[in-house]
This record gives C-alpha cells, structure tokens and sequence, in this order.
C-alpha cells in the first residue's frame, strides 16, 4: 500500500469519531463524512484572522485573496451568531414574560377557590403566543407558536383592564412635580431584595399595586420621559454606602436573645439539630391558614437511646443493667429530670453529665443506669418519665419478658386404633419455635401439685391405658424431641385421657390423648361379574362364604377379575393368600347349614387359579384391589379355594371391665379407674377371615380359513409379486395366536401378517404375496400354526408365471441412402409393456451377417425399467455399394422374442465440371480476368469439394483466385465457381491445370485454362501531324516573336487495358511551374511593402497587392526564364496514370527572352515501355532591349526631342536609357543617317547591333558568320526624330 504524500501544513482526509455524549453539539464527524476532502479539523479563530489581515498587502496576491475570503467568512460567521444570540435572547425573555403573565393569571383564578389545585381544574391560558414574535421567528425558518398550537387565535388582542382609571392617572406635569418625592417607588425590586431589607406595607393597601414578588409595581409613565429615570437613581457606589449606613443604625436593636432561656414551643425556640428548619418565603397579600398553625407537636428536646428498655434473658436471683442515654438535639443547653419506676423491680441510679450543674450541651448526651432485679421467670413491666424544658414529659417503656416457648403440639392428640389386646407405641415429635423452657408432663388428676419430682421420678406418666415418657424434658429455641406414647386398649372402645404440660416460665397447658380398641374384620366388597351362586347338585366347598365363577377359556389362556377387599377396622392388618383344594360336598337346599367344616385342607399346588398381591397390608378402612387370574393350561375343569390369613392378630386378655352392651362397641369410656396397663407382652397368631371358592372350564381353538384355497387367475408376471387376501376367522372363546410358514424354492410365497393374534369372535383379513423368478406354473400348500393347538391349518395356492414383454416401436429401419465408406445411424425404439424389469439384447440375423455389411448397436443390451421406453442407436457400416436387406433380431430374457426388417442403399460421391476447358480471350499483363465454372453433383448425396493449387508448367506465370474456395455440394445441384485469373507476364499460357478435391472421389476434377496474354502498348500524336521521316515532331514555328508563349499538344493513347504511370520531362530548357507563395493568412505586409503597394495602380483597391493580368504574366514569364537559356518549355500534367483504353492530353508551353533558334528533346516514360523521345523546334525572332521610355506600353514608339533650337548656340543633350532583360550581352552600335531620301525629316537615327566592331566588306556590308549557337545577331533600325 503505497502511502500518500500531502504537502506541508495539511492532513489527510479522516472520518471523525461521533461524540460519546449525546447532548454534545459538535457536528464535525457530520462535516467530516459529507465533505471528505474539504472539511479540516483545523479551526481559525477570530484572532487568526486579525493577525492575517495586519500582513496583507505583501507581494503574494493569492494571500491577499485569501485573508479577504476569510475576512468575509468570519463577518457572515459573526452576523449569524449575532442573529442566533439575538433569537436566544428574544425568546428567552418572551418565555419570562409569558411565565410571570401566566402566574398572575393563575393567581387571579385561583384566588377565589381555596382547594384549586387539589380539584385538578385546568391552568389559566398560555401567554407565550403573544410575548413572542412569530414574524421574527418565521423569518430565521423557526417553528411559530401556530405551528404546533391547535387554538385559532383571536382576530384582534383581548381587552385588558386598566389597572389605573383613566382620570386617576398621572399626568406629565404631576409626574414633573412629584419626582422627587418617589424615589422609593422608582427605585427597583432587586435592590430591595439584594440588600437583605424587609418591605413593610399597610394592611389596607391594595394588593393590586404589588407584583407576584410582593414588590410595588411601576406607574405607567409616558414612553418619552422613560430615557430621563436613570438620572434620578442613585450609582451603585452611593447605594452600597447608604445600605451600611442603615446598618450600623439596626445594629443595637438586632441582637439575639439566649436561647437557653427560649422555651422550645416558643417563636423561634424550636431549632433542632436533628431537623433541618424549612424556611419559608415570606409572602405578602396571601391570607394565612390557620389550620396550619393549630395543631403542632410537642418540642423534642431530648432523644433516648433505646427508646424502649428491655431484658428478654433472666434467671431468678440474678441483678442485670441496662444503660439509658439522653441526647440534647437542640441548639441550647437543656436540663432535664428522671422520676424512677413505680414497681420493686426496677430501679434508676444517679445520672452521668457531661457538664457541671446538670446541664446538657447541644449535641451531647446524659447516662442513667436501669437495674432490674426479677424473683420469678415471669413477664415484667414498667416506664421512666423524663421531664425537660417541654411542655409534655417524654416516657421510656421499660420491658422485661423471655420470649415464651412455643410446642409444636395439637391440644388433642389422636393415637390412632389399636387391636383389643394388643399395644400401639406413637412417637410424637415435639419442636420448640419459641425461646428456651423445662417441661413436666403430669396427670390431671395431680394438678395443681406442690412437688415436682415426686410427680415426675419415675419418668413415665401413667394414664391407662396410656403411657407417656418422658415426664420430664428441656427444650432450647429451635430443638425437637419426640414423646413416645404406648395405647393397650384392653377392649372395643374410644377412650380419651387429659394431661398437664407445665413450663418453668410458670405457663401450663392441658392436652388430651385419643385411642380407640379395635377387633380384625374384612369383607369382600366388589367382583368384576359379580359372585355367584351355587346350581342345583353342584359340588361347592363346605366352607367357602363366596362363588366366584369363571367363563370357559381356550387352554394357555387366562382372564382376570378385579377382586376389593375392605379393611371394616381403622387398624392396617397384615395378610397372605393360600390357594387350597375344596372339600366338595354337595349342597342339600332344604339342609344348608347340615355341614361339617373339615379341620385340615391341602394346599392346591397346580391351580389354574392365581391373585395378586400375595401379601401385604390392608389399608386402615380402605379397600385393597386384587387381580384373579384364571389360566388353563389344558381342556379340563378347574376347582380351587383362596382363604385371606390374617397375620400376627393379637388374642384378646380377659378384661375386669363390665361387658359393653350391644351397639355401644365405639361409645366413649370417661370412667377407667379401674383399668390396668398389661404387664406382659401379648399373644399373636394367624386368623383365616375370608374364603372364597373359585371354578372354570377349558375348551379347544376354533378357527377357520375363508377360503381355504387360493388360484391367482391369468398370468404373473416373473419378477412381479401377486397378493391375494383371505380371511381368518377365529370362532374360539379367546384370541389365538397364529404363525405362517413360508415357501422359498423357485418361487417366494409368504402370508402378511406371517404371525399375531386373533381376537376371539373376530376375523382378519391377510394377505398371500407370490412373487417367481422362472416362468411356470406353481401348486403348493402353505400351513398355518396355531399356539395350543395339534393340527396346522392348510392354505392351497396355484398360478401361472410368465416372462417380461417387449416390443419394437419401429415397424422397420431405412438407413436410407448411404455413402460408401461413410456409416448410417437409426433409432431403435423399444418399449417395456410389463411392469418388470426385462433384461434384453440386440443382434443382427445370423443368415445376413457378414454378406452386405455390418450393423452394430448402442447399447448391445441392456436393462428396460417397467413400461421404460429406450432409443437404440443403430450403425450401418457398408462394405460395398449395394442394395442392403437384413433381418435384427431383439432377445428378452426369460421372455418373448421381436424381428424388424432393415434396408438401405449404399452409393459413392460423383461430380463433374460441365465446362473442363477454359480459353481466356483479351488478357493483359497483371489485370485480372473473372469467369465463372459450374460442379454439377450427378448423385443423390451431399458432398464437399475443395480447390486445390495450381498446376502445369504456366503454373508460376499466372495466378488463379477461386470463390468460393471450398463448399458443399446438395444432391444434384449445380453451383457456379467464380474464378479469376491474372497473369503475370506476356505471352501464350497453355499448360495450367486447377484440381478440385470433391469428398467421396477417388480422383480430382481438373480446369485446364489457356490465353494469349498482352503487353502495355501505348501511342502518341499531335494536332499538326508533324513528322521527320515518320518520326514525331514538336514545332513551335519558324517566327516566334520575342515575349511569346506558344503552346503545343502532344496526345498520348493507351491501347490496352493495362493502368500504367507516365512521366514527361525536357531534356535542356526545362523549367518548373512557380508554386504559390506560402504566406499565412493572418500575416499582414510589412511597412514598405503597404507603401510601395499604394503607389502602385491595383486593379482592386480591396486587395493591393493585386496585379493584373500583363503584370501577372510578365511575373511568370520571368519566373520560367530565371535559368538564364534565353528559353524554357513547360509540360502541363507532365506525370500521372495513364488509365485503360484511355487518352492523355499533354501540353507543351514555350517561354523565351533571348533571339535564335532552339532545339530540345521531350522525353516520354510509360510503365516498363522504353523512353519515346520526341523533338521540339522553335525560333524566336525580336530584340530583347528596349528603351525605358517606351517601356510602359508596348505600342508607344521611342521618340527623342530635342526642341526648337537657335543657330550658334551650345549643343543640346539628350540621355536615354535602353534595358537589356535578356540573359545575354549585346553590343549597340548607333548610326545616324536618313531614313528616307528627300523626307522632311532632319535627322535620322539608326542603331545597328551585333559583333563589336564587325567586318564589312568592300561595299561596307557587315560580314555575318555563320551560326555557332542557339543565339544569332540581328539588325534592327529605330527611328530618332
């Protein structure tokens, strides 16, 4: 991570923590995050800004940029925190003013009704609406009072009444008047306040003129003497000086009194230091209420420490002390006075003080030492009284009491039942929950007693027939013991017995003890069925009180009935069961109770009979329930006795006691002086109370298969399993328990449920599964065994199985037209029409294999899903081309079998080009020829083809482009080939061959192409047809005045359809056409030239530098003649292309500025064609000089004037100036002579030029050489007049 480099002075961008306070207004983190990159911690202060404002004026302009920016910045800052303080101020005073308009309304309201706000009435109307501006408000964008208020205001201010009536005000000359005299009443509330001074007013003055702070209101002065008050109020310096001036003067009038002497209820003697003292405002023109100050409580002056003496910890004889302390909580020193208790036990020694005189300081304490002496454990009770400068005594409670023990024990305690001559020990627990105690226990008739230990030495209390031990016991603060209690009723009644508990704390509380003497008895309350009673002649047993019988059951049975036996006595009586063999005798109805009971009976070891539970303990007065089981284990009768022994049941004791009358065995016996408590333990033996007779009967199962044979109709498939339902049916008297043998040989055959059990007298539906793997037809008996019974049931079964099915979906397979060596595909559809799985293979025929191909398939064989539909992919390889018929074969297994017929033909690709030979006419070098060939595919299959390289010996001369270069082929289509063919040098091409690759043939197609290709051929002529011996000629004339442009045309032809450059120059006098002048077209000409262009005549005024067309071509003449030849020629399009069969038109300028005769050489270049030089002639007659005079028009002949002239007088001078533009030299020779004979013309000037002084024959001829260049001397003759 590459770090960034920030310039000096600045910091990079950071996002800001928000504030942990959320009543922090810092919004940085908020500027911070929405301007990332402009926002900065670094803030500039007001004195910054002074400080860059002193150093303006620097060299720096941007600095003086800044600190204005930042000037302008800190004013807008200053106006807008001025506007917000501004609006802090505004409303904070309008909410002072509303506060103290809403408090006197209130007061105003509530001053007529004394329990205003205790009734919950509304508050008086809110005055902020019109103390605040809302205009200024809405202006800063501030919420309005009617923003949030839903209360119309009023259309116009409510009518306030005038405090002052109208003719009762002041006016401004009484104001003038009385201004010095109210000083007190102009001068302000706060100083009064501020300066700790009381306002006394009048009783009878108007409460009207005060504010709500007692203060007298202003008068309404006029607004325009408001500005003159401050004149007539003191400084602050002379307001202080007269304040402690009226000091000094209260100073001996205000001094405080002693407050030792101030009785605590009196003004201001009731300052305590443990209270604070709530001062409260004075308020002037409330009424008092004197409910308020009717009733007040006592003063406190001293606060005792405890405020309640107690000792809860005595013991008789013993002296114990308490310490009670007196604190001062007022602020003078106080006396006080203890009056001792009334009672002996109790007393109060001498006080301790902290000071002399008995005096108590504020905030200390007196001590006083309580005794208390007890003679007994009892409660004890008495009170101090403490008298102080209070008008009422303040009285301690003295208190002496241990905390009373509390039993955890009933006032009557019921020991229960207990069998008569037996004995019942309860063992009560007894817990303590108050303080601490002794205990004795004693017999009510001994109570009251005067000695304790002759009634409690032997430790057990005797009531019989109740004993309780022990007599005697402690018990502290939370402790237990347990009091055991032995009950030995000696007969059938309820006796009770009172004792005595006796406390060491004096305290005694009689209990009673509860027992009832009970005798064994049970009875049999319910059966399930009911009992039964014995037939006629039936065999029942002769001391059996009950006939229990049961219905008939399937051996291995069993049925249960609930059996409630009921305790009839409140005592638990243990018991087991026997299970005995009857004593049958039979029964005489008119003899019923003619029967011996047999002393010993046999126990009946092989009972079908059982009861549950064997033992145990019948519940007090409850009933116990039992379970009779009866379980045949084989088809017989079934005859047993169960008797109910009563264990360990106590034999009764002879009694002394009268024997209670009938009915009277739970009356209550008050009078049992006269029983005894046993001496020895009791005798216990076991007591038959109940025998009851129970009988049954076993038969054997009945059931039934419905029906009792099964044939599956139709065919099953292999794999498939086939269910077919029957019914059991059991006609038993109980549910039979039933299992199914199962068949796993070719074939699965089991039975659903394969076992459980039928209910008796019901049915079940089951279900046979078949299911075979091999096809065939199956018999066979399935067996059913039923638990207890000898002879399986038999179930035949018979069915037929089948194989799995499929078929062919396609009636036959065409493979169509094939081509040899390429293979054919078909889909084979094969369908599972059964709902197995069908194991399958493919193959073709064994007659037709290997004679016209082979056909393979993908898959070979496989496995269908029920009713599964699958695609075979079947592949013709052909060998030869042939007419293909074969037979395939589709093989289930262990099932059906399927043929389909397979054809097709099979054929080679075959195409051919309908024109084999192309002859290619007009061919030129490097142009490219287009012609188009056709393939004709002659079969009915597709096919690609391909073109391959050239071929043959032309093959590097030429080159061929074909398009398209590959394609495909349709059956029996013909598609068109374009081909083009440019050859690349000239002449005859005849071995060229094209192969064209065509897929399915052995060999390619050829295109043989021939032509007879031509060169560039190029021809030149002109206008004139002038010729030298059949050659070309360019002939400018033979007079070609000085200063004249001819122009010739030379044509040049292309012949052929070959595009080719040409380029045309001149050998000797060649010159270059002036290129334009490249001046930019902002630039403007510089001084001398603006001034030699304004003297010059323009054509266009617009443009100065303008020429006309003389001018012009007198510049360009010269410009083509700057070589210096004395002649130039110009080619006009002197290069280019010459285009196929097209004709280029050259033009040839001549220029010359010198005399003779000139000859040059064009030359012509055309493509890869040798050079065509064509001769140029001309001949250029004229003088080049002429005379400045003449020079500004060419008509203008030169003429010299000498003037008219006087005989005698000096020679006249004449001076001229001949210019020679010419590249060359030339001599001037002047003559004067006659021009003409007998003219009137005096004198004729003639001007011969040539050679320097030439030589002249005799007749003074000059002699004229013969030519040695392109420049030859001629003679011209000007006229001088």
């Amino acid at each position: 991570m590459s770090s960034e480099i920030l310039p000096n002075g600045q910091e990079k961008a950071m996002y800001l923590q928000r504030p942990s306070s959320g009543r922090s207004q810092d919004v940085g983190h908020i500027l911070a995050k929405t301007f990332r990159e402009l926002f900065t911690r670094d803030a500039i202060d007001s004195e910054t800004i002074r400080n860059l404002n002193v150093s303006r004026g620097g060299d720096d302009p941007y600095h003086d940029r800044y600190v204005e920016s930042l000037q302008k910045v800190n004013e807008e800052h200053e106006r807008r925190m001025a506007e917000v303080a501004m609006l802090e101020r505004h409303i904070m005073q309008a909410q002072a003013r509303a506060m103290s308009a809403d408090e006197r309304e209130f007061s105003r309201v509530s001053s007529g009704h004394k329990h205003y706000r205790e009734l919950g009435l509304p508050p008086a109307r809110s005055h902020f609406r019109e103390c605040i501006d809302s205009e200024l408000l809405r202006k800063h964008k501030l919420l309005t009072p009617e923003d949030f208020s839903t209360e119309e205001p009023p259309p116009v201010p409510a009518p306030q009444e005038s405090r002052i009536p109208s003719y009762a005000m002041d006016t401004q000359n009484s104001m003038l008047i009385r201004r010095s005299y109210d000083d007190l009443i102009k001068s302000p509330g706060p100083t009064l306040r501020d300066s700790g001074e009381t306002l006394h007013l009048s009783q009878d003055k108007d409460l009207d003129d005060l504010d709500p702070d007692g203060i007298p209101k202003q008068p309404q002065l006029n607004p325009a003497f408001r500005n003159d008050l401050w004149r007539d109020q003191l400084n602050p310096e002379q307001r202080e000086i007269n304040r402690k001036d009226l000091e000094n003067l209260q100073a001996r009038a205000n001094y405080l009194k002693n407050p030792r002497y101030v009785p605590p209820s009196a003004q201001g003697g009731g300052r305590m230091l443990i209270k604070a003292q709530k001062r409260e405002a004075k308020k002037i023109g409330v009424k008092p209420n004197p409910e308020k100050y009717a009733k007040k409580d006592p003063s406190v002056v001293f606060i005792a420490s405890p405020p309640i003496i107690s000792f809860t910890e005595f013991q008789v004889g013993h002296v114990y002390e308490a310490t009670l302390e007196l604190k001062n909580v007022t602020t003078a020193m106080r006396q006080c006075r203890v009056i001792p208790p009334r009672t002996s036990y109790f007393s109060v020694g001498l006080g301790m003080f902290p000071g002399e005189h008995g005096l108590v300081a504020p905030g200390m304490s007196c001590q006083y030492t309580i005794r208390f002496i007890p003679d007994c454990l009892g409660d004890f009770e008495d009170e101090i009284k403490v008298q102080t400068q209070s008008s009422t005594p303040m009285v301690i409670k003295i208190e002496a009491a241990r905390p009373p023990p509390v039993l955890s024990l009933p006032s009557s305690i019921d020991i229960g039942q207990c069998l008569v001559g037996g004995i019942r020990a309860a063992h009560i627990k007894v817990q303590n929950t108050g303080g601490a105690g002794k205990f004795a226990i004693l017999p009510h008739s001994t109570w009251p007693t005067t000695n304790f230990k002759s009634a409690t030495k032997t430790g057990v209390v005797s009531q019989p027939p109740f004993e309780i031990r022990p007599s005697v016991f402690d018990l502290g603060r939370g402790h237990s013991t347990l009091l055991e209690v032995i009950f030995a009723p000696p007969s059938v009644h309820t006796y009770l017995q009172t004792v005595t508990f006796v406390c060491d704390n004096c305290q005694v509380k009689h209990f009673t003890l509860k027992g009832e003497g009970q005798t064994a008895g049970v009875e049999l309350s319910e059966v399930d069925g009911g009992t039964s009673e014995p037939r006629s002649g039936e065999m029942c047993d002769v001391a059996a009180q009950h006939l229990i019988r049961f219905h008939n059951l399937n051996p291995f049975t069993y049925m249960q009935k609930k059996m409630m036996i009921k305790n009839t006595i409140n005592v638990a009586l243990p018991y087991h069961w026997k299970i005995i063999k009857p004593c049958l005798i039979p029964t005489d109805p008119e003899k019923p109770d003619e029967t011996s009971l047999p002393q010993d009976r046999i126990l009946d070891i092989d009972s079908a009979f059982s009861i549950d539970p064997q033992s145990g303990v019948l519940p007090p007065r409850g009933e116990s329930d039992f379970q009779l089981t009866f379980a045949p284990p084989e088809i017989a009768d079934f005859h047993s006795v169960l008797h109910l022994i009563l264990q360990e049941v106590p034999e009764a004791r002879p009694s002394s006691n009268r024997p209670s009358r009938p009915g009277t065995a739970e009356s209550v016996v008050s009078d049992i002086s006269e029983i005894e408590m046993p001496s020895s333990a009791p005798v216990l033996h076991d007591v038959t109370a109940l025998e009851i007779e129970v009988k049954g009967q076993s038969e054997a199962f009945k059931v039934l298969l419905s029906p009792y044979a099964i044939q599956v109709p139709g065919k099953v498939l292999v794999g498939t399993s086939v269910r077919k339902q029957f019914q059991m049916i059991n006609n038993s008297i109980s549910s039979a328990v039933f299992q199914w043998d199962r068949a796993y040989t070719d074939f699965i055959m089991q039975v659903e449920p394969p076992m459980g059990e039928i209910e008796a007298g019901s049915s079940i539906l089951m279900s046979m599964d078949l299911t075979s793997d091999i096809p065939g037809d199956i018999d066979h008996t399935l067996l059913c065994h039923i638990e207890n019974l000898d002879q399986p049931l038999s179930l035949n079964v018979q069915a037929t199985i089948k194989g799995p099915e499929v078929a062919i979906d396609n009636p036959d397979i065409n493979f169509g037209l094939v081509r040899l060596g390429d293979k054919s595909t078909q889909e084979i559809t094969i369908r599972n029409t059964c709902q197995i799985m069908a194991k399958w293979w493919l193959q073709e025929s064994p007659e037709y294999q290997s004679k016209q191909g082979k056909i393979e398939f993908n898959p070979v064989n496989g496995v269908l899903r029920p009713l599964e539909t699958k695609k075979i992919i079947a592949t013709f390889d052909p060998q030869s081309c042939q007419s293909m018929r074969s037979i395939i074969d589709l093989y289930v297994q262990d099932g059906n079998q399927s043929h389909i017929a397979a054809r097709g033909e099979v054929q080679v690709s075959d195409a051919c080009l309908l024109s084999s030979h192309l002859s290619l006419e007009d061919v030129y070098v490097d142009v490219p020829v287009n012609q188009t060939v056709t393939i004709y595919n002659k079969t009915l299959l597709d096919t690609d083809f391909r073109w391959g390289q050239l071929d043959g010996e032309d093959a590097s001369r030429c080159s061929v482009t074909v398009a398209p270069k590959s394609g495909h082929l349709a059956p029996r289509e013909k598609y068109d080939i374009h081909l083009t063919f440019t050859s690349h040098h000239q002449g005859k091409i005849g071995d060229v061959r094209l192969p064209c690759y065509v897929d399915g043939m052995s060999h390619p197609l050829c295109l043989a192409l021939s032509a007879e290709v031509k060169g560039l051929q190029v021809s030149y002529s002109t206008p004139q047809h002038d010729s030298v011996d059949g050659e070309l000629l360019l002939d400018f004339g033979e007079i070609v005045l000085l200063g004249e442009t001819p122009k010739r045309t030379v044509y040049i032809s292309n012949n052929t359809a070959i595009a080719a450059p040409y380029n045309i120059t001149v050998e000797h006098f060649s010159a270059r056409p002036p290129s334009p002048p490249e001046q930019d077209k902002g630039s403007m000409p510089n001084k001398t030239q603006r001034k030699s262009a304004i003297l010059l005549r323009t054509p266009n005024l617009a443009n100065p530098m303008s020429k006309t067309a003389a001018r012009a071509h007198a510049d360009m003449c010269s410009m083509m003649l700057k070589e210096g030849l004395g002649a130039a020629f110009v080619v006009q399009s002197a290069s280019g292309v010459l285009k196929p069969f097209s004709e280029e038109i050259i033009e040839v300028t001549a220029f010359s500025d010198m005399w003779g005769s000139y000859t040059d050489i064009l030359v012509s270049k055309v493509g890869h064609l040798d050079e065509v030089k064509i001769p140029i002639k001309i001949t250029v007659s004229g003088c080049p000089l002429k005379f400045q005079m003449a020079s500004t028009s060419t008509d203008t002949k030169p003429v010299l004037r000498f003037g008219t002239h006087v005989s005698g007088v000096n020679p006249i001078d004449r001076q001229m100036r001949v210019n020679n533009p010419s590249p060359y030299d030339v001599r001037v020779d002047w003559e004067i002579f006659n021009r003409d004979s007998e003219d009137k013309q005096l004198l004729d000037f003639i001007v011969s030029f040539g050679n320097s002084f030439p030589l002249k024959d005799k007749t003074g001829k000059e002699i004229v050489p013969k030519e040695e260049g392109p420049i030859h001397a001629m003679r011209l003759g000007y006229q001088l007049i």
